[in-house]
């Protein structure tokens, strides 16, 4: 009775380090899915960083770009405003002039009228002496 006992104890032995060993080598082939999976997790990630990286450098570019466009355009600006205040400075000093000019001949006509009655009322003075 003894030695059946042991020879239980030895197939459930032997039974219990073949499950040890069916299990052991289910953990280590979930070992290698897992070390595969996050393998090609990384993988995924350094490219999707590259991608990143790549797109910002991208945004940065166009950023400084469109920051050059905007100083350029400031200075056209500034430039323009110059010009402009240029002009209006010519078109007050020309329009100043007009108006000079206009009460000038003003002025003149006044003067020239004057003459003309003037000369009109000598030569009836002189053709009534006559």
């Amino acid at each position: 009775f003894q030695t059946n006992v042991n020879q239980d104890n030895i197939l459930t032995r032997t039974e219990k380090a073949e499950y040890l060993n069916l299990e052991k080598k289910k953990l280590l082939k979930g070992k290698e899915e897992l070390k595969n999976a996050l393998d090609i997790a990384l993988s995924e990630r350094k490219e999707t960083s590259a991608s990143l990286q790549k797109e910002i450098a991208n945004h940065d570019d166009e950023i400084k770009k469109a920051e050059r466009q905007l100083k350029l355009l400031v200075q056209q600006r500034n430039a323009l405003t110059e010009h402009n205040g240029l002009l209006s400075s010519e078109l007050e000093r020309q329009e100043s002039h007009r108006k000079e000019s206009m009460s000038n001949m003003r002025k003149a006509e006044v003067i020239s009228r004057h003459a003309s009655e003037k000369f009109d009322s000598e030569l009836r003075n002189l053709a009534g002496g006559c």
